[in-house]
């Protein structure tokens, strides 16, 4: 299962859509929730493997894996001299306010000093559809090949990749963006929580929580950034290979038949 379970993707969601409609006074509706998974459709199953926290699952057999990641082979480690802290990452923004990219950006309009790649496709339209204006110091990417030359110049300069969701299995943009070593940051119960020492956390999804972590990050001592980088680059390249993926999925599928 790549995902949360329904009623966990529902509540997330109608959370967020309650405070775009506190903020904006425009109603949206559910744009992820309720596509592939219905209410219960776990319990359906003899086993689950999870992609996300065990702990939403009610299953009797139930075991977690980690999916596999990309990686740009032309990435070198020590290349990244470049990443100042005041830059950072998105890299995907369909379900623009499940992720929490609404959020980004008004904190971002607050915050001229700091810069937002995003990285995705009719990110411009997203914001039209929403009502939303993107702020002179975010940088709309388009679509970036992880393989491709642009991939490398965005990483060389953002030593962060934020993803604010209200829903995640495990995000595999943030995981192919921790094998090039840049620093994850993220909601708790994102299918990231068992990732604590190379992970960081919003507080909570208001703008007040996730303005207080940006600021944080964004006066990261340079040596600390980069030995935290060096860190999440190891243990990425280590877990989220697909040889890794191979061999837990193996196991998985012992254990359970």
């Amino acid at each position: 299962m790549t995902e949360n379970p329904y009623t966990i993707s529902r509540n997330g969601k109608r959370e967020r859509i309650d405070y775009f409609y506190e903020r904006t006074g425009r109603k949206i509706s559910y744009a992820r929730t309720g596509k592939f998974y219905m209410e219960n459709d776990e319990l359906l199953a003899d086993a689950v493997i999870c992609l996300g926290e065990k702990k939403y699952f009610t299953n009797k057999k139930i075991q977690r894996i980690y999916p596999s990641a990309f990686k740009n082979r032309k990435y070198e480690v020590n290349v990244c001299k470049k990443r100042k802290s005041t830059n950072f990452l998105v890299f995907g923004v369909k379900g623009f306010v499940h992720k929490g990219n609404d959020l980004l950006l008004e904190v971002f309009e607050k915050h001229p000093e700091w810069n937002l790649y995003m990285c995705g496709r009719e990110i411009k339209q997203e914001c039209k559809r929403l009502g939303l204006v993107l702020p002179n110091n975010v940088i709309e990417c388009g679509f970036v090949d992880v393989c491709s030359d642009k991939f490398l110049e965005l990483i060389e300069i953002c030593p962060f990749v934020l993803l604010p969701s209200c829903s995640e299995g495990m995000s595999t943009s943030l995981l192919t963006c921790m094998r090039h070593g840049l620093i994850p940051v993220t909601m708790r119960g994102t299918g990231m929580d068992e990732l604590f020492d190379y992970c960081e956390y919003f507080e909570d999804y208001h703008l007040s929580a996730i303005e207080s972590k940006l600021e944080e990050l964004a006066g990261m001592d340079t040596k600390k950034m980069e030995k935290y980088s060096n860190k999440i680059y190891e243990y990425a390249n280590e877990n989220f290979a697909l040889e890794s993926f191979t061999e837990h999925f193996k196991k998985c599928m012992r254990e359970i038949i």
